[in-house]
């Protein structure tokens, strides 16, 4: 019960129309074609003309996945390049978190524990936000960490159209690499656990070095990739048969990434967009 009511407050908070006709996705065609060549030596169409032309508004993305790819990154640096809002539903869950309040320290259990947060949480959370007046319909929105499950994106589904999905994934030897490593706290130096003495730095020789509080978050971050894995897979599936899936792989850091991911979404004249970013 409690779930049906936050899905009318999110659905009636959002300003769009709840019947969009139906138009034509400049971009599902790139969501299908990446599966066979590499997206990035794709042509590069100017993408006010490939988007706007024919919705006649911002482009309505998500960014989906596994924990630690950096997807808020990515989703907050295309926003601010396209001048639409950033939805980050971790950055929102977090400061719930923060308030004084019994709910909060409710939350702020469940996401240290690496869990899936309820649906009808999100729900009220997101309304939130929505009800600060933004007008989807006009300026667009991109979502990272939203949906999380099936019936999140369908309801979705009922009031918005999304026009693309960003799948983001991290080789599994980076992802590896990045799960098993610790800081010692005396020089920090960065430790690979599976290694490494946990009692003694191999650099500096101080006693109990490691950071326990970073291992404990390599610990439930591992946690967090298998609950990814098998909750949040349907959503993918999910997207992808709709045709709008784009799965883009990470194979580095942010100066190897942005460009790369600005060719996978056909934004045309990635060097001048570069020349206006923040510092790497």
């Amino acid at each position: 019960m409690a779930t049906s009511r936050q899905m009318r407050k999110f659905c009636s908070s959002l300003l769009l129309p709840r019947c969009i006709k139906r138009c034509e996705r400049a971009y599902a065609a790139a969501a299908m074609a990446v599966q066979d060549f590499d997206y990035w030596e794709l042509p590069l169409p100017v993408l006010h003309d490939t988007h706007a032309q024919r919705t006649g508004r911002g482009p309505q993305w998500i960014f989906l996945g596994s924990p630690g790819v950096g997807k808020a990154t990515y989703a907050s640096r295309l926003a601010k390049l396209l001048n639409v809002p950033h939805i980050s539903m971790g950055s929102l869950l977090r400061k719930e978190a923060s308030l004084p309040t019994s709910f909060a320290k409710e939350l702020a259990s469940i996401m240290r524990q690496g869990m899936l947060v309820p649906d009808d949480a999100v729900f009220s959370i997101l309304s939130k936000r929505l009800e600060q007046k933004i007008e989807f319909e006009g300026s667009g929105f991109i979502f990272d960490g939203f949906p999380r499950t099936i019936n999140q994106a369908e309801i979705l589904d009922q009031v918005a159209e999304v026009d693309l999905v960003v799948n983001m994934k991290l080789r599994e030897g980076v992802l590896a690499r990045h799960r098993d490593r610790c800081h010692c706290l005396e020089c920090g130096c960065s430790l690979e656990t599976q290694k490494e003495n946990t009692c003694c730095c191999p650099k500096c020789k101080a006693i109990a070095p490691l950071d326990t509080v970073i291992q404990g978050q390599v610990n439930i971050l591992r946690e967090r990739q298998q609950l990814y894995t098998s909750q949040c897979k349907p959503v993918e599936h999910f997207y992808r048969k709709q045709g709008k899936l784009l799965d883009f792989e990470v194979a580095g850091g942010i100066p190897q990434t942005w460009p790369r991911l600005l060719s996978a979404l056909r934004i045309e004249d990635s060097e001048a967009i570069l020349q206006q970013q923040l510092p790497m």
